[in-house]
């Protein structure tokens, strides 16, 4: 009988160590800016401008002052417009999306970030080498070791020209409590594609599919980008011929950004059909659709 009640004592007390240590794990605060803070604070979401239309209000108020388009010296030239395009909370801090379309009838915006914090009103500027043009963002993806994850998203080097373009990413500092932008090297973003350029009398075309994402075992994700570069007469009917085709590995590691070439392998066989796995309908997965990074942008995940 003693027996029995020892048994069932130490069972408990198992129970009630394992429920404990589980406890511990969720409600151990993270440190922000040399700030203990608790877990349920420290999970990132966008703004709902319906039910976060207060918040949002006096974030508008904040920025008015950035809200407020240059006006144009020729007033025949249409007037700007500039809106708060997306608020992302972490915290008490705050990612501020602005947006200016420079005309009306202009199809795409251009924008920039800040950063704000919440609790002391105090908004700094995200440094970008360029205005970031067509800004969509993708997903979350977790590429180092960190409590928060980086904020991919795409964009490119201009509207109305033969424009390229990336995939970018905004990380959070955990120590300054800042989001900043994600360096890839010595660049702003990883490119993922070309629009269409006359080179001589053929026409050039740069293609590309791009997937984020956990490679086998990989406990961080890594961004795979699959180009193919092709040349074609300036006719109707013209059929392209493959010039160069890459396959390229962007990981981080030790907090730096690396980005390794793959060459044709089982590896390289592998790569390509993770990209494929979600950008199937891709003329580089075998589709004969050529708009793919139109397609690709509207049908990525929010």
């Amino acid at each position: 009988m003693n027996l029995m009640s020892n048994r069932g004592l130490g069972a408990q007390t198992s129970l009630r160590l394992a429920f404990f240590c589980l406890l511990l794990l969720i409600f151990t605060p993270a440190t922000v800016a040399g700030q203990s803070v608790p877990p349920g604070l420290l999970r990132f979401r966008w703004l709902d401008p319906v039910a976060d239309s207060a918040l949002i209000g006096e974030i508008g108020q904040i920025f008015a002052k950035e809200l407020q388009a240059e006006m144009p010296r020729n007033p025949a030239e249409p007037i700007p417009s500039r809106r708060i395009l997306k608020v992302g909370v972490l915290g008490a801090s705050a990612l501020v999306v602005l947006s200016q379309k420079d005309a009306p009838s202009a199809e795409w915006d251009w924008v920039w970030a800040f950063n704000l914090n919440l609790t002391t009103k105090t908004k700094t500027e995200i440094e970008t080498q360029r205005p970031l043009w067509e800004w969509k963002f993708y997903g979350l993806s977790q590429f180092a070791p960190s409590d928060f994850p980086d904020l991919l998203f795409t964009f490119s080097s201009c509207t109305e020209c033969e424009a390229t373009h990336y995939v970018g990413a905004f990380r959070f500092d955990a120590a300054e409590g800042k989001w900043e932008l994600r360096r890839w090297g010595e660049q702003e973003g990883v490119f993922v594609g070309a629009d269409a350029d006359m080179v001589g009398d053929e026409i050039y075309t740069t293609d590309c599919i791009f997937r984020a994402g956990r490679l086998g075992q990989d406990q961080l994700d890594q961004l795979v980008v699959f180009c193919r570069v092709e040349a074609s007469a300036d006719a109707v009917g013209a059929v392209p011929r493959v010039l160069k085709e890459t396959m390229s590995l962007y990981a981080v590691q030790d907090g730096r950004s690396k980005v390794r070439e793959i060459k044709k392998s089982a590896e390289y066989d592998t790569l390509l059909g993770f990209v494929c796995a979600t950008n199937g309908s891709a003329e580089l997965c075998g589709n004969a659709s050529r708009n793919w990074y139109q397609g690709r942008a509207a049908n990525a995940p929010r």
